[in-house]
């Protein structure tokens, strides 16, 4: 029997080489495994990016790519259009998300019942430097979008 997934990781990739495999593989280790995975490569990508996609099959994920370079919207936009669920999660190729994220994203769905937006802390790791920059109680006035 085929699950229903309730949760969409939307992953897009032009330039990220290496660090795609780990923005899919933290999709693929998440602790619970109701979600589907939208993988969008955009046109021009470089070959070792191209060759991971090429590479990687999973049947919870849905792979489509771009003959031309399409810029960051138009891939984001198409990993939207092919989700199937309501609720849409989105990872750059060289971000990475925590095991538990969909566990996060489930409780807090339930917990906030009439929310069309969910968004929380935000941590950068730069591995060169050793440092974490981390963005604790994000203001929702400074998101780069707004609710009308």
């Amino acid at each position: 029997m085929k699950y229903k997934p309730l949760i969409t990781f939307g992953i897009t990739a032009f330039q990220e080489g290496e660090l795609l495999k780990d923005a899919i593989d933290s999709v693929i280790n998440q602790t619970n495994k109701l979600w589907e995975c939208i993988l969008v490569l955009d046109g021009g990508a470089d070959q070792k990016t191209t060759q991971i996609y090429n590479d990687f099959s999973h049947p919870c994920f849905i792979k489509y790519q771009f003959s031309n370079n399409q810029g960051p919207y138009t891939t984001r936009r198409k990993a939207i259009d092919l989700s199937t669920t309501k609720w849409y999660c989105h990872i750059d190729g060289d971000d990475m998300i925590t095991k538990n994220c969909f566990e996060i994203l489930i409780n807090a769905i339930k917990n906030n019942k009439d929310a069309d937006i969910l968004y929380g802390d935000i941590e950068f790791i730069y591995s060169k430097k050793q440092k974490i920059i981390s963005y604790k109680n994000i203001n929702k006035n400074k998101l780069p979008f707004f609710l009308y």
